[in-house]
């Protein structure tokens, strides 16, 4: 069962007839289905896994970090190059 079949199955209860019907729909509008579907989802009711967390926190931490040269000071080093 693909995801979008189990979306439509498990979490809806839709009728088999509706699934059906849906999975004719040529994929541009599948597509436009999953946008609207995305769309409708608020970002602050999604869960958000704990690795993601870490990885934000350890980010955060290093923000004040040397993040190196500028391009600017790239780019004037490497044109002296030339």
């Amino acid at each position: 069962m693909t995801g979008l079949q189990w979306l439509i199955v498990i979490e809806f209860r839709m009728s088999n007839t509706a699934l059906i019907e849906l999975l004719k729909l040529p994929p541009e509008k599948r597509l436009d289905l999953i946008e609207a579907l995305w769309d409708s989802l608020d970002v602050s009711d999604l869960p958000l896994p704990d690795w993601h967390t870490d990885i934000l926190d350890e980010r955060e931490a290093n923000e004040d970090a040397d993040l190196g040269d500028t391009w600017d000071v790239v780019k004037a080093r490497l044109e002296k190059k030339l």
